[in-house]
């Protein structure tokens, strides 16, 4: 099948996830599956004995997925995503990490 995209030079991908935890009602990764997840990743990042990066860094570049938007990606929608930055910025206020 070929798509139209909005450049005629580029060139359509596929993306697949596997996942095997809920996804939402609109097929995106669920709030219910990402919590417990940053939770672990906040206990792995204080176990290596790291910081972490600013709460920029770590949506653009590791909670959200690539590509992404300021809340949102491919897989992580908006709503869930403002409860990923919430969430990973209290855990950065705790000052845990």
């Amino acid at each position: 099948m070929l798509v139209t995209l909005y450049n005629s030079d580029t060139t359509a991908i596929l993306v697949e996830c596997e996942w095997d935890y809920s996804l939402d009602k609109d097929g995106n990764i669920s709030w219910k599956s990402i919590a417990p997840l940053l939770l672990e990743t906040a206990l792995d990042i204080y176990k290596q004995g790291m910081n972490s990066f600013s709460i920029e860094e770590m949506m653009d570049d590791y909670l959200l997925g690539k590509p992404c938007g300021k809340r949102s990606s491919l897989f992580v929608g908006k709503d869930t995503g403002l409860h990923i930055y919430k969430m990973w910025k209290k855990i950065l206020e705790s000052q845990m990490i």
